[in-house]
């Protein structure tokens, strides 16, 4: 399974959209594939700074791309609802069971309420999601939309 793999794969998009427009109506800012692919990318060029192989790398793009699919069940929790829905994905996939576990327990801890960085991994996850330099869209509230 790769980076470019997990961006096209159909359940993990739709899980994607359903928690953004979850979100979107409950006032919360973009968590849109947009924003995923944007943590994807810096997670991955944080560890390319700091001289981490291509296998590394292309680990956190997966974790990054990955990191939102629980908001789809729910706000609160969401990093653990992610990771046991990114367990189940990546189990059916061509990835050792090594590299899931890393994946999986990066996007269970990006949340600091209730994790915090486990590896470089997570860590470069965790600062990937914090990195927000332009203003992000908020998704207002239409009574049409309730």
């Amino acid at each position: 399974m790769t980076y470019k793999e997990i961006r096209a794969n159909e359940e993990v998009n739709a899980l994607l959209d359903k928690g953004n427009k979850n979100l979107g109506l409950l006032g919360f800012t973009d968590h849109s594939k947009a924003h995923c692919t944007h943590v994807a990318e810096t997670a991955g060029h944080i560890l390319k700074k700091f001289n981490y192989d291509a296998h590394d790398i292309g680990l956190a793009k997966i974790a990054g791309y990955m990191h939102d699919i629980g908001n789809a069940i729910n706000r609160t929790h969401h990093a653990e609802y992610g990771s046991l829905l990114a367990n189940e994905i990546l189990r059916c996939s061509d990835l050792s069971a090594q590299d899931r576990i890393t994946i999986v327990s990066a996007i269970a801890n990006h949340d600091e309420s209730t994790g915090g960085a486990v590896d470089a991994i997570s860590a470069a996850l965790i600062v990937a999601g914090q990195n927000r330099c332009a203003p992000q869209p908020c998704a207002s509230k239409t009574e049409s939309s309730l």
